[in-house]
């Protein structure tokens, strides 16, 4: 929010959520060594068996995270028929051989567990980009330039946008704008599973004795 001045400008006005923070300090954070099992490249690892089995435990491990904020009830939905988990996209378009699919995968799982939502995989992106991540554009005219939006299977009311890592909110504002350019009168809100901070430290907690 706004008491954190400079931090995700562009979604000062809009509602999101986020589980987790990843700092800069690798495996010595628990959230981060979560974060980097679910974001393994199916390029470099799809067929690392030893490797892949953690990335699948962690897309059923933050299934259940977003059933579990669905059913805390945060947001009163009242029409739950009517709440869409849309997956953000990737910077690999649906097409490519590498696709990474776990946004899709998690918002499935979190559907199975509350079936009172419904996933609508209707983002996409026209043409592969380089991740932020590796210096890839943060522009949001950019990125909405190259979000595709799918038809959805029934009409649109509110829609949580899923992610993993929340560091800009730039991506996250292209594609709200991409969907309100199709779908003027939906609600909008945003779900991440982390939320990137350079400027903290994980503290390690000792249970009382």
């Amino acid at each position: 929010d706004r008491t954190e001045p400079g931090l995700h400008p562009s979604i000062y006005e809009d509602f999101c959520f986020y589980y987790l923070q990843r700092t800069s300090e690798g495996y010595e954070n628990p959230s981060n060594q979560r974060l980097i099992n679910l974001k393994h490249d199916p390029m470099e690892y799809r067929d690392r068996e030893d490797v892949w089995r953690y990335k699948t435990e962690e897309i059923t491990k933050f299934g259940n995270d977003v059933a579990g904020w669905l059913a805390a009830a945060l947001v009163p939905f009242e029409l739950w028929d009517d709440v869409a988990l849309v997956p953000m996209p990737t910077s690999r378009p649906s097409t490519d051989e590498f696709f990474d699919s776990r946004l899709v995968e998690l918002c499935e799982v979190a559907a199975c567990v509350d079936g009172r939502a419904r996933v609508e995989n209707i983002l996409d992106v026209s043409t592969g980009t380089v991740p932020a991540h590796r210096g890839g554009s943060r522009d949001v005219a950019y990125l909405m330039d190259n979000i595709v939006v799918y038809e959805p299977s029934q009409p649109l009311d509110i829609v949580v946008l899923i992610d993993d890592i929340l560091t800009s909110g730039n991506h996250y504002a292209a594609s709200r704008a991409r969907l309100r350019e199709c779908f003027p009168s939906i609600m909008t809100m945003g779900l991440f599973l982390a939320r990137h901070r350079d400027d903290v430290r994980y503290a390690y907690v000792v249970p009382d004795q």
